[in-house]
């Protein structure tokens, strides 16, 4: 296990979090959407579970068709979040994309430059 799987996922939750701040509509809270927001985070994060027949079934995979499976689970994962963040917030899809693909680019620069550093 990565040792850098919890703090990317907690900055990648507190990004998510501090963009749908700015763009907090009545429906929701800060409390009440950071509690919302965490459950939705929980709910697509099932999603990862997709990566266990790469983990099992690992000698059995070529690169591509492994490749091929990140892109489907990762893919599953930020379109469950877009559709999570648009029914939490109220924000409509286009607004909620740009929310999770923001968050997602600074989490990943963050988690590679801590592996860079390290």
């Amino acid at each position: 296990i990565d040792h850098f799987e919890f703090p990317a996922n907690l900055t990648f939750f507190t990004i998510i979090r501090l963009i749908s701040s700015w763009s907090e509509t009545k429906i929701h809270r800060s409390k009440s959407l950071t509690i919302d927001l965490f459950r939705g985070f929980m709910l697509a994060s099932v999603a990862k579970f997709f990566f266990l027949p790469i983990v099992i079934w690992r000698e059995n995979i070529s690169g591509w068709n492994a490749g091929v499976h990140l892109v489907l689970v990762i893919g599953y994962f930020i379109i469950s979040l877009i559709y999570i963040h648009s029914t939490i917030t109220g924000c409509s899809r286009k607004a909620s994309a740009a929310t999770i693909l923001l968050a997602f680019i600074c989490n990943k620069y963050i988690y590679f430059n801590a592996h860079l550093s390290s």
